[in-house]
């Protein structure tokens, strides 16, 4: 009756409303396959390779061998600290720094073996950069 009364678009406004419904405990349902994450802490410096003095303000990002990822910027002193959340089992992943002026940094491999990582990272300054 309701729906002869409204017409049309309370038809749509139905069907799109429990479409979302649908959707939204469809999810709720069927969880995540993903494995449950892991948290681990890399923390350490980034120093031009030259001079040995700190790089403020490099970007620092990871990379895990599950394509996990996670960035952070460094403080004025070069230091960093970055939480990284991978799914459970992923044993290893790279750290890069870059930063303007700079070429682009070699990888670091860090491995998960419940041991600190505290790692350097070195930036090779541009030519005619003025580092």
């Amino acid at each position: 009756m309701v729906e002869r009364v409204l017409g049309l678009g309370y038809r749509v406004l139905m069907r799109s409303t429990c479409g979302a419904l649908l959707g939204l405990a469809l999810l709720a349902a069927c969880g995540s396959d993903e494995a449950p994450a892991d948290r681990h802490e890399i923390s350490g410096s980034v120093r031009d390779a030259r001079s040995d003095a700190p790089v403020g303000r490099a970007s620092v990002m990871f990379v895990s061998d599950a394509l996990d990822q996670a960035e952070t910027t460094s403080d004025a002193d070069g230091r960093f600290s970055l939480a990284v959340d991978v799914r459970e089992g992923v044993a290893y992943g790279t750290v890069r720094a870059s930063a303007a002026g700079y070429a682009a940094g070699l990888p670091h491999s860090v491995y998960f073996d419940e041991q600190p990582h505290v790692i350097t990272l070195q930036l090779v300054p541009q030519v005619g950069a003025g580092k």
